[in-house]
C-alpha cells in the first residue's frame, strides 16, 4: 500500500535505481568528507557527541573519529542501498537532511 502511493506521488518505480539520484548521494557524500577533513583543524580535542535536555554534554568523543562517523556511516546506507536497488528521492531527501544538520552542528561546536 505504501509503495504503491509513493509510486503515484513520485511518478516513477519506488524500488528504481535512479543514477541521476546516485551521482547527487555520491557528491553529498563526497562534500561531506571534504567539510570533514576543513573542519577536523577548528574542532576542538573533544568533540560533543550528545546533549542532555538542559544542553549539557553528556558524551565527548576525540574529533579524529567522531568526524568521519556520520560521512561514513552515509557511505554504508549508500552501497546497501544500491545492492538492494533503493535508490529514489527519499533517499536524497534524506542524506540532504542529514548533511544540512551535520554542517550546521559542527559549525555551532566551533
Amino acid at each position: 500500500m505504501i509503495r504503491k502511493a509513493l509510486e503515484s506521488i513520485l511518478d516513477e518505480k519506488y524500488s528504481r535505481n535512479n543514477l541521476r539520484l546516485l551521482k547527487f548521494n555520491y557528491t553529498i557524500i563526497i562534500f561531506l568528507y571534504i567539510f570533514s577533513a576543513i573542519i577536523l583543524k577548528f574542532l576542538p580535542k573533544d568533540m560533543p557527541m550528545q546533549w542532555a535536555a538542559d544542553g549539557s554534554v553528556n558524551y565527548t568523543l576525540p574529533s579524529i573519529i567522531g568526524v568521519w562517523i556520520l560521512p561514513t556511516i552515509l557511505l554504508l546506507v549508500n552501497f546497501f542501498s544500491i545492492k538492494r536497488n533503493r535508490i529514489n528521492i527519499i533517499n536524497t531527501i534524506v542524506y540532504l537532511f542529514v548533511s544540512i544538520v551535520y554542517v550546521y552542528t559542527y559549525v555551532k561546536i566551533i
